[in-house]
């Protein structure tokens, strides 16, 4: 019998070999959490308490392994109801170990606007195109191109409501998937044209038609399933963030619908409310939102509603 004869690996094997190993370590606890929030999100009886535990889990990762929400946010996030705040704002929370964040409290958003990393596009081992049914993703694609099939735009609210999920109107996979797509198509197009992400540059394209369309044809639920899809792209520093940040932003000053304004400033605000960690692309939305006079936010009846939006 032979005797086989193995050779030491060069670097670049072994190099490869622990990436392999780092991304199936990944997977492994990604679908980990996604199972385990699956189940304890679906059941009444254990929603507190499988909540809890999955926090515990979310906190050690958030201050061990940060760069694992980072990069794997969309999959957790996709699997955590609307009405689980503390949970969503702990994955969103997460920023790589070699960033310090700047204080949003100290900035305006001309700052912001000027900090490099808010052109840099986050990692991610996603393909977002493989998530969109076929049937909405080819006419989205070809509207984003070309901008003429205007009847898309009136039809794609009604193709969303497609749902699997019992007591559900929406699909909010297709949803969350869809806002990410066309806010990842818009930033490569700005960048493709040399144009830094602002509230100016995103305006009157294609990408933007997407969103207006939306806030206005979609009922209260679904409104609030788009808002919340586009809030779980604030994040720390980066183009998404920039650009989600700037779509806020943009609906709130140009819309002429208050029920608009207002849904957006409920999506802010519960998010808020909820315990700390707050993600820092939430914070520097809001505060723009209330401190800077061009939206006028105070003028607006709802913001007398809850006296906690003043504090």
């Amino acid at each position: 019998m032979g005797v086989t004869h193995y050779t030491e690996p060069t670097e670049p094997g072994r190099k490869f070999g622990r990436r392999i190993r780092e991304q199936r370590l990944k997977l492994h606890i990604v679908v980990h959490i996604a199972s385990r929030m699956a189940t304890a999100t679906k059941c009444p009886c254990l929603n507190v308490k499988g909540t809890m535990s999955i926090s515990r889990v979310l906190l050690v990762i958030l201050h061990d392994f940060p760069e694992l929400l980072c990069e794997y946010h969309y999959v957790i996030i996709d699997t955590i109801p609307p009405n689980c705040v503390q949970l969503r704002n702990l994955v969103l929370s997460a920023y790589p170990r070699n960033m310090r964040l700047p204080d949003p409290f100290a900035l305006n958003f001309k700052q912001v606007d000027s900090i490099p990393e808010m052109a840099i596009e986050p990692k991610s081992n996603l393909n977002m195109a493989s998530i969109i049914p076929d049937s909405i993703r080819l006419p989205l694609d070809a509207y984003l191109r070309t901008r003429s099939a205007v009847d898309f735009l009136s039809a794609l609210p009604g193709m969303l409501q497609i749902s699997e999920n019992p007591g559900s109107k929406y699909n909010s996979t297709v949803m969350n998937a869809m806002v990410l797509y066309v806010g990842m198509k818009a930033i490569e197009s700005l960048h493709e044209r040399r144009q830094r992400i602002s509230i100016h540059t995103i305006a009157h394209t294609a990408f933007m038609d997407i969103f207006q369309n939306l806030a206005v044809q979609l009922c209260t639920e679904g409104r609030y399933l788009l808002f919340n899809a586009i809030a779980n792209q604030l994040r720390y520093p980066n183009a998404h963030t920039h650009y989600f940040s700037c779509v806020f932003l943009f609906l709130f000053l140009n819309s002429d619908h208050d029920a608009i304004q207002e849904q957006i400033t409920r999506i802010l605000f519960e998010r808020l409310v909820a315990l700390r960690p707050h993600p820092w692309g939430l914070l520097i939305t809001f505060i723009e939102l209330i401190k800077n006079p061009v939206y006028n936010f105070w003028k607006y009846e709802f913001t007398r509603c809850a006296p906690e939006i003043e504090r």
